[in-house]
């Protein structure tokens, strides 16, 4: 029967507040990686088991010990990367967003509309509403212009 060690994976970072921490973030990670592996991992190959997996498996032949190492940190962080490097009008910096009541979120284009467009029943202004999670905007533009694919083809 062969063992398990179950590992987790502390980010050196606790957010990512720029492009680069995206590279700093997965390279740290492959040089954890190769401490326990022997397989060499590229950094798509790393983004790819984050993204998809939450975890990577390290299988030695011949070994009955293999290691699981948990990756939900480091999956939030670049989650949350994507998020603003990808998305509608949340991840826009145009996107002006403010509470008229405690309990509310009212959001417009600053570009081309103001409070008084905004829509008391949704909330949203109309371009607001039509882009909100869609990246079709003419005027999108994102808190993060690098998508992380692009960060880590880079070199």
């Amino acid at each position: 029967m062969p063992l398990k060690i179950l590992m987790e994976y502390k980010p050196p970072i606790k957010e990512i507040k720029k492009e680069e921490d995206v590279k700093f973030l997965l390279e740290d990670l492959k040089d954890e990686i190769s401490q326990f592996s022997s397989q060499h991992y590229s950094l798509p190959k790393i983004l790819e088991s984050v993204e998809k997996k939450g975890t990577i498996t390290i299988l030695f032949p011949k070994d009955p010990i293999f290691k699981v190492i948990d990756l939900s940190e480091a999956q939030l962080m670049l989650s949350g990367y994507r998020h603003l490097s990808e998305g509608g009008c949340t991840s826009c910096t145009h996107v002006k967003s403010y509470k008229p009541y405690s309990d509310e979120t009212y959001a417009h284009c600053k570009i081309n509309e103001t409070e008084k467009d905004v829509n008391d029943r949704t909330g949203k202004s109309p371009s607001v509403e039509k882009y909100w999670n869609n990246s079709d905007c003419p005027n999108l533009k994102h808190i993060f212009q690098k998508t992380i694919e692009e960060i880590i083809s880079q070199d």
